[in-house]
């Protein structure tokens, strides 16, 4: 993890001395936040592109002071660790395919690239992806994928299929109370944001942005995705198959360029890792009535483990 944050820092300092690209991302969201660009009439306009909810606008405007040389490291650094904490030992061979890709570009490379560019890129892309993985042991982490890119809060169906209500309900207090604070700072940030996502829910893009634009993206309407992320995270929570809660995410961005899904996807490999992210004996087993439920297990399997458990320990 700590080779993989140094190159962050790295790659961080050379963007800031004018040594390497500051990436498009980076300056957007420095650009966007703080001079009243944000919320365009039309998504995609050439203006300005900022569309995320208030909430990370104002977060940046407060650290504006520090410059963008600063924040330049800072986010660099800050998206490196997120690719080490979600994809732990494959971070440092992902950073080594993605100078593989720029060195030697080719559909294949570039590929397998993706994760190492959205972070080069400056995007809140794989932040998401380790509050998603954070999520699933400390639920409050789901305020970021939610006040972000809305779609990955599917995930969020998992506690609700497994009755996991503790944790849905901190997961969602969170977020209203960062929505809250937020209102309470700039109502009228929340008043344009509601006008711009009213007014682009049937809008085309701008047909001169998009033709700019070198990443497609993909052709699936986001009302599809979002209905097969939901069903795939009902599948995976009734089934317990934790590794669809990352995918589901990934899948329903609402403006999904192709592969940028991928870094969401590494998620699998944190889920999997995270201790919390298994269900223990308390949490795969709910309460209904006297009738308890193992999520993923039924018939012979269920009746099997539950005699077991109900069974007291040698000793006792």
């Amino acid at each position: 993890m700590a080779g993989t944050v140094m190159v962050g820092f790295v790659i961080g300092l050379a963007q800031a001395l004018g040594r390497a690209e500051a990436g498009t991302d980076n300056i957007l969201y420095w650009h966007d936040t703080g001079n009243g660009l944000a919320y365009p009439a039309q998504w995609m306009i050439s203006s300005s592109w900022w569309v995320y909810p208030p909430p990370l606008g104002q977060s940046l405007e407060f650290i504006h002071p520090i410059g963008f040389p600063a924040y330049l490291v800072a986010s660099s650094v800050l998206l490196f660790a997120a690719l080490a904490y979600v994809a732990r030992g494959w971070s440092l061979p992902l950073v080594g395919l993605g100078f593989l890709g720029i060195a030697f570009p080719s559909p294949p490379t570039l590929i397998l690239a993706q994760p190492f560019g959205w972070a080069l890129l400056g995007n809140v892309q794989l932040l998401m992806a380790a509050a998603i993985v954070a999520g699933m042991r400390w639920p409050a982490a789901w305020a970021v994928p939610l006040l972000t890119k809305i779609g990955p809060g599917v995930g969020l169906l998992w506690f609700a299929v497994r009755h996991e209500w503790r944790n849905l309900s901190i997961a969602l207090a969170a977020t209203l109370a960062i929505s809250a604070a937020s209102f309470l700072l700039s109502p009228s940030d929340w008043a344009n944001w509601l006008r711009f996502v009213a007014s682009n829910l049937n809008s085309p893009m701008d047909s001169k942005v998009v033709a700019t634009i070198a990443i497609p993206t993909v052709p699936i309407p986001f009302i599809v995705r979002a209905a097969m992320s939901a069903g795939l995270v009902v599948w995976g929570a009734r089934t317990n198959r934790i590794w669809t809660v990352p995918v589901a995410a990934g899948w329903a961005i609402p403006a999904l360029y192709m592969w940028s899904f991928l870094p969401i996807w590494l998620g699998v490999i944190g889920v999997r890792a995270t201790p919390a992210a298994h269900s223990s004996r308390a949490a795969a087993i709910g309460d209904q009535g006297g009738n308890r439920v193992v999520p993923g297990l039924d018939g012979p399997q269920e009746t099997r483990l539950r005699d077991a458990l109900s069974a007291p320990a040698e000793g006792e």
